[in-house]
Order: C-alpha cells, then structure tokens, then sequence
C-alpha cells in the first residue's frame, strides 16, 4: 500500500514536470520595414505570445546591431509601463513595438526584439526574433546617443543570432532527486 502511494506521487510529479515544459514564450516580429526621414516616427511590430498563466514579470527588450556585430541595448520595458530607454527617441508601446521617433536614415539596420517571462524564481523562458528597417535618404553623420543614467545601470545580455533560448530547471530533476528521497 505504501509503494502504491510513493509510486502515484511520483508520477503525479513526472505528468507535472511534462506538462510545464510544454509551453513556451513566443516573439513575433515584422519581417521588414521602410521609413523616409522626415516621416516623423515609426514603430517596429513585436508582440509576445504563449505567455504561461501566473507569469511573474514581462520583459521586452530592443537592441540594434552594430557594423562590428555586436549589439546595442534602446530599450526594456518590464510588465508594461516600467521602461528604461537609452534615447528619448526610443520608446516601447503597445506592450512590446519600439517606436523610434524623428527617424532618420542612421536607423537604418537590424533590430532584435527580446522577450524574457519569468514564472517562477527557477523557470524563466526567452525568445529572439530579429527585423530589419530600411530608412531611405542621404546619410547624415549621428552623434552618438546619449545614456542615461538608468540606460547605464542596466545589464543588457548579448543575445545570440536568432536563436531561442529558454532557461528552465526542470522539475524532472526535481523529481528524480524526490524518488530517490522516498525509496
């Protein structure tokens, strides 16, 4: 009778740890975009979803690429309406777009739309998607943007291409270690 208990329990626990590795937060984004300097501002489509219920926080990020391959962080905006921009040009809206306003042809180039959900302490899912802005026009030389102070507080983690990464601790582990624990 008592290995009949340890036995449902453990199984009760491998379907739970199947079932929360099902699911997994999804970054769309436009393809392309073409924007004429003067146009005013233009905003790049991003939108999250297969967002697990009880998520603990939301985050979008948007980075730009450089000409040496790396990136450079514009904006996190953390369950919606606590943003941090290195730019006042930058601004995250409708929950995950970048509007970039008085654009101009040195934003041309990709962009990379992150989006990170947290829900629990030790289960937190990424995706990355990447798009690209066409700004037509004569080049200008652009001053550098100015940061913030709260722009340079911020860690803003290299992402890598356009894979996905998720950072989970499996719960099978969890389960392994409890069999092992009752028998």
């Amino acid at each position: 009778m008592e290995a009949d208990k340890k036995m449902l329990t453990v199984t009760i626990l491998l379907i739970g740890a199947l079932i929360s590795t099902v699911t997994s937060v999804v970054v769309t984004v436009n393809q392309e975009q073409s924007a004429q300097p003067g146009d005013g501002s233009v905003a790049l489509y991003c939108a999250l979803s297969d967002i697990p219920d009880g998520a603990i926080t939301t985050t979008v990020e948007w980075q730009k690429s450089r000409e040496d391959g790396s990136k450079m962080f514009l904006a996190r905006s953390v369950n919606p309406g606590q943003m941090t921009s290195i730019d006042p040009r930058y601004a995250i809206v409708n929950e995950g777009s970048l509007s970039i306003s008085d654009v101009n042809v040195n934003d041309t180039g990709t962009y990379w739309c992150q989006g990170r959900v947290t829900v629990t302490m030790s289960d937190a899912q990424e995706d990355t998607k990447s798009t690209m802005l066409h700004v037509a026009g004569p080049t200008t030389p652009e001053a550098p943007p100015k940061t913030t102070k709260a722009a340079e507080k911020t860690d803003s983690p290299d992402t890598d291409g356009a894979t996905t990464r998720q950072y989970r601790i499996s719960l099978i582990s969890f389960c392994f270690v409890l069999i092992s624990f009752l028998y």
